[in-house]
């Protein structure tokens, strides 16, 4: 076989590998943290714990250093170091919180906002930048003559136009917390969380993301549908069967968290990591690891 012919083989054979390996990545449920806990000395190794022990188990990570990225260009020191830290993590994609106040927020300022997280990207003195943005308080129904739906068209349009200029897609997940307009999927997100409640309030998993609207989300994509259960309560054995009814869903993110609101890890964030990871096929020997 002549060097070029050796040098073609190779090639194919990694665009191939590098394929199957984004394909299967894109088909997994991913875990989302909403990382709403300042970052004192500590309060993140729970979380730079776990993504160790699970390599190749997807994280989607909300960074929200002051219900938003801050009034400065660059977030301060402590969450510099974080971020930097989360960055090093192959299995990481990291996304700046913004919310729209159901579209009642200026839409300049929404966009500043963006423009801000995006302006990370130049900062030198260490790797900060977000790969998108996560929007909450958005709204579930279009409004009157779809005012609602334009609103959030607008954000995406600035979401995605300002990370294009950095090399990238700017993804894009919005939160009204309940099951959303499916117009709200096809124009304005990658992924919606269609739920954000407590455990108490998720009574029925195998219907969660559907309804008898139909113009809601029964036509949209698992894989677009993520979800946030607070307040976690009971057996370690029922959490477990409600992540595993998720998984096999192949609903695209999950978080369950016995917290309520944000403020420290849950008691089950080893649970819920390695019943994903398990659940998703990543995993065959339980992993030793606590909090």
């Amino acid at each position: 076989m002549s060097f070029s012919t050796l040098l073609l083989v190779t090639l194919l054979t990694t665009v191939i590998t590098t394929m199957a390996t984004v394909s299967s990545t894109t088909n997994l449920t991913s875990i989302l943290i909403p990382l709403y806990i300042y970052p004192t000395p500590g309060a993140w190794d729970p979380l730079y714990r776990v993504i160790t022990a699970y390599p190749t188990q997807p994280f989607t990570i909300i960074v929200n250093p002051d219900s938003g990225p801050g009034p400065k260009r660059f977030p301060d020191e402590s969450y510099r170091e974080g971020i930097t830290k989360l960055k090093a993590f192959k299995n990481v994609r990291i996304i700046g919180y913004v919310h729209v106040s159901y579209t009642a927020r200026k839409l300049e300022d929404v966009c500043q906002d963006i423009d801000r997280y995006v302006g990370w990207d130049e900062y030198k003195s260490g790797k900060i930048s977000v790969d998108g943005i996560f929007v909450d308080e958005a709204p579930e129904d279009v409004g009157k003559d779809d005012i609602s739906l334009r609103y959030m068209q607008k954000v995406r349009k600035r979401i995605s136009a300002r990370f294009h200029r950095i090399g990238k897609s700017g993804f894009t997940m919005i939160n009204p917390g309940v099951i959303a307009d499916k117009r709200f999927y096809e124009a304005t997100a990658d992924a919606v969380v269609s739920y954000e409640d407590r455990l108490v309030n998720y009574y029925a998993p195998g219907k969660l993301q559907t309804s008898k609207d139909q113009n809601k989300s029964p036509e949209t994509p698992p894989k677009m549908q993520a979800i946030i259960v607070t307040s976690v309560d009971g057996s370690d054995a029922r959490e477990r069967y409600l992540l595993k009814k998720v998984v096999e869903r192949r609903i695209g993110f999950v978080y369950f968290t016995t917290d309520l609101d944000y403020q420290k890890f849950g008691t089950d964030l080893v649970l819920l990591v390695d019943k994903v990871a398990r659940s998703n096929g990543l995993v065959r020997k339980r992993t030793a690891l606590s909090l």
